[in-house]
């Protein structure tokens, strides 16, 4: 029809499957992945390693600093609102 199409399907549609398919093939491959009980073991026991375990007191320390900064920002602004 002029516009360069093929047989009726547009790049646009083209693209949202193709997008569609890479999802497909990820999620596939993340369930056989995790489906194996060794794999998802190790990788749980690795995460659980690699990530701090903090108290509810460290939660405080840890985000106390943040906290302040991320309020002080706040009443600067409203204050030169």
């Amino acid at each position: 029809s002029g516009r360069g199409d093929r047989g009726g399907v547009g790049i646009e549609q083209m693209i949202v499957g193709s997008v569609l398919l890479m999802k497909a093939i990820l999620f596939l491959l993340v369930i056989s992945f995790f489906n194996d009980t060794a794999t998802t073991e190790i990788y749980t026991l690795s995460l659980h390693d690699a990530l701090p375990i903090l108290t509810g007191s460290e939660i405080v320390r840890v985000l106390s600093p943040c906290l302040t900064i991320f309020l002080c920002i706040i009443f600067n602004r409203l204050i030169n609102i």
